[in-house]
């Protein structure tokens, strides 16, 4: 066993679409904001899609602790 070096928040995201195609990608994000990419993510999924779920994402939980 090895030491625990980040402890990870995963989001999920899926979406279906009225033709029968699916979206689906999951995010990692640790405690301090550091967003963890796992290349199967990037590889099956745009990289502005998930610049734009990163950002708001962040905004939301920016939002939530200035309340």
């Amino acid at each position: 066993m090895g030491n625990i070096i980040a402890v990870l928040q995963e989001y999920n995201f899926t979406k279906k679409d009225d033709n029968n195609g699916q979206f689906s990608c999951k995010l990692y994000r640790t405690k301090e904001g550091n967003w963890y990419d796992i290349e199967e993510a990037k590889m099956v999924t745009e990289k502005g899609i998930l610049r734009m779920l990163k950002s708001a994402i962040d905004a939301k939980e920016n939002e939530t602790v200035l309340k």
